[in-house]
């Protein structure tokens, strides 16, 4: 057996090796949800899955540090696999892969090269950013003008046109 599926029970070696289509998995604290991901994961760079067309998506950092964590010790403990693998890998949180990918793709969202995103947190001083003095962007553009359009429709392509087989949920 492959050293990443020792260890496993029954339901927990299913969900790793099923590779067509997404996977929903629902189980209490501490029953061992990341691991499966992360050897999941595995399965797929051993089906010969490449590392850039997977997708891992968690709510906060410290799952996405946590996630990333146990993937470089998967990756390194198995012959064959490389913990440099998981550099090219979308795994992160929402937030962090949107702007991964705005970065990435600036151009096609039109957006400048350098755009910042704005943000309250860390301003000490009330004066420093008055959100109410910021004009929204869509109110006097028409949608092909519009960065936050530009935005949704670049994101709206890029989901529609990744294949299922690829996703990991």
């Amino acid at each position: 057996m492959t050293h990443y599926l020792e260890k496993l029970n029954p339901e927990q070696l299913e969900a790793v090796v099923q590779i067509n289509g997404p996977l929903l998995i629902l189980a209490g604290a501490g029953s061992g949800k990341t691991g499966v991901l992360t050897r999941r994961i595995a399965h797929f760079l051993h089906e010969g899955i490449e590392p850039e067309h997977i997708l891992a998506v968690t709510f906060t950092n410290k799952a996405a540090r946590e996630l990333r964590d146990r993937l470089e010790v998967l990756l390194t403990a198995v012959p064959g696999m490389s913990a440099a693998w998981l550099k090219p890998m979308w795994v992160g949180t929402f937030h962090g892969l949107c702007n991964r990918l705005l970065r990435a793709h600036y151009r096609d969202a039109r957006l400048p090269q350098l755009f910042q995103i704005l943000d309250t947190g860390g301003i000490d001083d009330a004066d420093e950013c008055d959100i109410r003095k910021i004009e929204p962007l869509g109110d006097h553009l028409g949608p092909e003008q519009d960065p936050n359009f530009a935005v949704a429709e670049f994101l709206e392509r890029l989901v529609m046109r990744t294949p299922l087989l690829h996703r990991v949920a």
